[in-house]
Formats: C-alpha cells, sequence, structure tokens
C-alpha cells in the first residue's frame, strides 16, 4: 500500500524541479506553470468524494487498479503534451487517478488489520510517505552527465518527471493487479 500512496506522491513531488523547464519548453507563463499544480491539487481534493464511492461499489482491488491505470495514461498524456491546455487536462486526470490510493489504503489497513496493527500500519505507511516531499524533488532535479546531454537533445521532456512518475505508476499498477 506504501508503494500505491507514494506513487501518487511522487506524481506531484517528481513535477516541481521540473516546471521551470516545462515553461520554456512549452512557451507557458509562470501562471500557467503554477496552474498545472493548482489543478493537480483540485483534481486530487475533488476526487476523495469519487473514490470513496467507487470503493463501496468495485472494492478496494479495482479501486487501485483504475487508479494507477489512470495515473500511468494520464502521466503519458503529460509527457506528450504540445500545449498548456493538453497538460493542464492531463494534471487535473492525474490528481483524480492519484486520489484512489489517499481513499484506499487507510481503508484497507482499517478494514484487514486488528486496531493495534492498523495503527502500526497506518504509522508505516505514513513513515514512507514522509520521505516522499523530501527525496522526490531531489530525484526529479537531477543534472548528472547523462541527464545534461539527454537535456541539450530533448530540452525539458528529458527531465521528464513524467518518466519516472510514469515507472512509479507501471510498478503499482503491477502490484495492485498481483
Amino acid at each position: 500500500m506504501a508503494l500505491v500512496t507514494c506513487t501518487s506522491m511522487l506524481a506531484m513531488d517528481l513535477y516541481l524541479p521540473a516546471i521551470p523547464d516545462l515553461q520554456r519548453g512549452l512557451g507557458l507563463s509562470v501562471e500557467q506553470g503554477q496552474a498545472t499544480v493548482a489543478v493537480f491539487l483540485v483534481g486530487l481534493g475533488l476526487s476523495q468524494l469519487l473514490w470513496g464511492a467507487a470503493l463501496q461499489r468495485l472494492g478496494p482491488r479495482n479501486c487501485v487498479a483504475a487508479g494507477m491505470l489512470g495515473l500511468l495514461v494520464a502521466t503519458l498524456g503529460c509527457a506528450l503534451a504540445d500545449s498548456a491546455a493538453m497538460l493542464l487536462a492531463m494534471r487535473l486526470v492525474q490528481g483524480v487517478a492519484s486520489g484512489a490510493a489517499t481513499v484506499v489504503a487507510p481503508t484497507v489497513i482499517r478494514a484487514t488489520l486488528a486496531e493495534k496493527d492498523g495503527v502500526r500500519g497506518i504509522a508505516a505507511i505514513a513513515m514512507v510517505e514522509a520521505v516522499v516531499p523530501a527525496a522526490g524533488p531531489i530525484a526529479g532535479n537531477r543534472p548528472a552527465g547523462l541527464q545534461r546531454l539527454a537535456r541539450h537533445l530533448l530540452g525539458y521532456r528529458a527531465d521528464d518527471p513524467h518518466c519516472l512518475s510514469f515507472r512509479a505508476a507501471r510498478l503499482s499498477c503491477e502490484a495492485a493487479w498481483s
């Protein structure tokens, strides 16, 4: 469950260091760059109502699978976006898809573990999640030698936090379906 919730968090934390490059690459204004963050957060916040209802109907495994598949598709859409409108739309979908893990993880822990073990389970996820906001921007801002060459050849897409998010989402999908 920690991997699934971290994947959702990485969709934001890996993204932040690349915003200036995205602005240059897509010709976005500062406000449009900031809007990509705000749209993600709006989607994440509002989606929790959706995922709460979906959890009751579909069950946790299907919700996580749908959320991670949505995150995977939206991340690919972000990486391929060639306009501000496309990027904003895909960031909204990323936010909505990320909400699945936020709703499902605590529910599954409470439903499957005794009270004392449930507290430990949520604490374990919280410990893993505490590292992501610190490690994500560092991982997303990695201008080492090969990365510099890729940045020169591909522009902002070389930094692509979406590539790392894409890999993390894929791993979470595999975990959800196994």
